[in-house]
């Protein structure tokens, strides 16, 4: 199933200090914690429905600059890095001095201050457990204990600059710009992941039990927990090539400039969701990929460079070089479509919707079913043309999902019913449309575009070139596609409905059964109107002729033949010449009233009588060749 990328699915609002930018930012479920340039920490609540509140907010250093944030998983503690620039006395170079503090997420309480030598590069939580990385390539641990923080230590010394830290449980994944290595600092292991070395940002991430380490080139390495052995190389330039890149919907941007900028893929840090890995670049590239299925979900560039990218759920928040904050929401349709009606977002649920309607049967019931779920979003539309499309294509959708098995929800009330009166039960509504699979006009709605039909086309097309009573039969023929098949009388004209309709209301109350008499008379009010207007405009019609006219045309020939006797020729009357003072449609009702069967070859019983070649027997009297007798009398 296809995924796709949105923006701004969140009701946050802008996060800024007057003269200050954002310098790193960390979101998990339930909090977004902001750091700044001056120093200042702030800490926001997110609601269910994706607002953000202050919760509370701290000025942590007075002369360094927020440079790593991270919150751990119990969502308790919050871990925060600053970093100073000192000049050195005497103007001849500068140093650096860093510092790590552990705070309590509900108070704000400062709960370890440590100064640390080196300047930190990477931060991160496993457990209760929090590693610090330096840019020399000292690896630093802090663990939490019952009620107790110990004191800081140092486990690892690797080559070079530690560009990210992730792992599970005791284990330890550590990536550095040469190599990337996993530990156990209980057991005392460590293990070095592959033997070629690298020279990037290339960052690591635990994922469904196993390593995934990123290599140059658009290639990720898998890599076995425990003894650290490269299992396999998941190769994506070919499958990104291949792949067109998904636009943020809601997002506008400069297509030409970035027509004219050539597109460099590479994976930097590498973020672990339940179901997928997200990797970026500092180009604005961002990669949605799927190590299950080894593909690329989606793939787009954003039109500014990525200083960091923080992932929870489907929610990217993304930071520029500038401070700015940008969100991204990935994911199914049916999952777009439950976020932004979460979070009373439906205007812009209903874009999405109409956006990516063709993707709706590429859904599975499952999927189907979450859509159903909000299918009162068109209640809650202010704009009524607006409400009407999605509320057709919500019944659309519903019933795609009655064809693959699923079950209509109930909870349309009697106010939500398209239909008025009498006929507007749940009863009625499972009889004739619920049973039934897409029709023509669903097709059309989940399309997103209109399809014409042979009929259509005849209607829309052709009129122009129609006479006035064919435009007529052709009215009355959509009347019969809507009400259903009928019976006429050739002598009264009204229709009667003995199939669908009886069936239908045969077991209805009785103040019902008046409802097919209605539509005879409708059907019969219709015929006189036409046949006023075509009157009027100077032509007279015959509508059931010509009805039998039109019908005729689909007719076999010798169909044709037998139906038509303006279409017979004078040798299938025999050899005798045709009688110039009768006409012929007269001629034939009269030579056929008596019919009762016809059998094989050209014999025929008629009262009694037998017709064989051209020979008939009529009430005794014989007509052969030119000759009639009737009465005792000849006529030639």
């Amino acid at each position: 199933m296809a995924c796709i990328l949105a923006g701004g699915l969140t009701n946050w609002p802008r996060i800024d200090l007057p003269n200050e930018k954002i310098s790193t930012i960390a979101i998990s479920s339930g909090h977004v914690c902001v750091g700044f340039s001056s120093g200042d920490v702030h800490l926001y609540y997110i609601t269910q429905s994706q607002h953000v509140s202050l919760h509370w907010s701290k000025k942590i250093f007075c002369n360094k600059s927020i440079n790593h944030i991270a919150i751990n998983l119990d969502e308790t503690y919050l871990a925060v890095t600053g970093r100073e620039e000192v000049a050195a006395g005497g103007g001849a170079g500068n140093s650096s001095s860093a510092s790590i503090v552990l705070l309590d997420v509900v108070s704000g309480e400062i709960c370890v201050d440590t100064p640390v030598d080196s300047v930190i590069s990477s931060v991160g939580w496993v457990g209760k457990s929090l590693y610090i990385g330096e840019m020399t390539g000292g690896v630093h641990l802090i663990e939490l204990g019952d009620g107790t923080i110990s004191s800081i230590k140092q486990i690892l010394d690797l080559d070079s600059k530690v560009v990210q830290i992730d792992g599970k449980h005791d284990l330890l994944a550590c990536s550095t710009l040469t190599r990337a290595v996993v530990c156990n600092h209980r057991n005392k292991t460590y293990r070095e992941i592959g033997t070629k070395l690298r020279n990037g940002n290339q960052g690591v991430c635990v994922h469904r039990g196993r390593v995934w380490a990123a290599r140059p080139g658009s290639r990720i390495w898998e890599v076995d927990m425990t003894t650290g052995n490269v299992l396999s190389t998941r190769q994506f330039r070919k499958l990104i090539s291949e792949h067109k890149e998904d636009m943020v919907q809601g997002e506008t941007r400069d297509d030409k400039a970035e027509k004219a900028e050539k597109t460099d893929h590479n994976f930097t840090l590498l973020h672990s969701t339940d179901d997928h890995i997200i990797s970026y670049n500092e180009k604005g590239l961002i990669y949605i990929l799927s190590m299950e299925t080894s593909t690329v979900l989606a793939w787009t560039k954003l039109p500014f460079d990525i200083r960091q990218i923080s992932v929870c759920g489907n929610l990217i928040i993304a930071l520029d070089l500038a401070g700015e904050l940008h969100h991204v929401r990935f994911g199914t349709l049916d999952i777009l479509l439950e976020t932004a009606y979460k979070i009373d977002q439906y205007d812009r649920c209903a874009d999405i919707l109409f956006n990516n309607r063709k993707l709706i049967r590429t859904l599975t019931k499952e999927n189907i079913e979450r859509i159903i779920k909000i299918k009162d979003l068109s209640f809650k539309l202010t704009d009524p043309n607006r409400a009407n499309k999605v509320y057709k294509l919500m019944d659309a959708i519903e019933r795609l999902s009655i064809s693959l098995g699923g079950r209509r929800q109930e909870n349309r009330s009697t106010s939500q019913d398209r239909r008025q009166g009498p006929h507007s039960s749940t009863e009625l509504l499972l009889k004739d449309e619920m049973k039934s699979g897409k029709s023509q006009s669903q097709e059309d709605l989940l399309d997103g575009r209109k399809r014409k039909t042979t009929f259509n086309r005849t209607l829309s097309g052709s009129t122009k070139s129609l006479s006035a009573s064919e435009q007529g039969l052709q009215a009355l023929q959509l009347y019969n596609i809507k009400f259903g098949n009928r019976d006429r009388s050739p002598k009264s004209g009204t229709c009667s409905y003995k199939s669908s309709a009886e069936s239908v209301y045969s077991s209805r109350p009785t103040d019902l059964n008046g409802s097919i008499d209605g539509l005879d008379d409708t059907a019969t009010r219709l015929r006189e109107k036409l046949d006023e207007q075509a009157r009027e405009a100077g032509i007279y019609m015959n509508i059931d002729k010509e009805e039998q006219k039109m019908k005729s045309e689909n007719l076999t020939e010798g169909q044709r033949k037998l139906a038509d006797c303006s279409r017979i020729n004078d040798w299938e009357f025999g050899d005798g010449p045709v009688i110039s003072s009768m006409e012929e449609a007269n001629l034939f009702g009269e030579a056929m009233a008596g019919m009762e069967k016809l059998l094989e070859g050209s014999k025929l019983f008629e009262g009694g009588k037998l017709l064989e070649g051209s020979k008939l027997f009529k009430g005794g009297k014989l007509l052969e060749g030119n000759k009639l007798f009737e009465g005792g009398g000849a006529i030639s």
